[in-house]
């Protein structure tokens, strides 16, 4: 298996400089930059891949052109996709980031795009029971009786625990 981090880091550069655009630099907060979109090989500590971005852009937006060149770069046919898993921060866990994704063979570990509420996953047999909207206690749910590697099924799994 082949562990793939991708993710977006703001540098910070003047406005005059190729491609800075105001947007949010991370803990530089709002200001001109740019955006570093780089996917590293977790397992060897290797950087694959690097890409300069327009500083506001976001991570769903660059996503499919990192993967894109990733695929090039390493020759990742269905069969090695299928022992490739994808690490994304929020910032890329759009439904459909994520089930494009899965169309192409990736596994996925990431997080969903602030969906409101918190997910802890329990031990086995537990059944899914929503908490409230104004309560702090998160959604608890069986991952088992889900499956995540058909298009929309992230989505239909979230408006079934919402």
């Amino acid at each position: 298996m082949l562990m793939l981090d991708l993710d977006l880091t703001g540098l910070p550069c003047g406005k005059k400089c190729e491609s800075a655009t105001k947007g949010d630099q991370g803990e530089e907060g709002i200001r001109w930059g740019r955006q570093l979109g780089r996917v590293i090989a977790a397992q060897y500590e290797e950087v694959v891949i690097d890409r300069l971005y327009p500083g506001n852009l976001h991570l769903t937006q660059a996503l499919r052109p990192l993967v894109e060149d990733l695929e090039q770069t390493l020759a990742l046919d269905e069969e090695k996709r299928k022992r490739t898993i994808i690490r994304l921060d929020a910032g890329g866990g759009s439904i459909d980031a994520v089930n494009w994704l899965l169309e192409r063979g990736y596994q996925i570990h990431g997080k969903d795009i602030c969906c409101g509420n918190d997910v802890r996953l329990p031990a086995p047999g537990c059944r899914a029971r929503p908490g409230s909207r104004s309560s702090p206690r998160p959604i608890v749910f069986e991952l088992a009786k889900h499956s995540f590697y058909a298009p929309g099924s992230l989505e239909s799994l979230r408006e079934s625990i919402l």
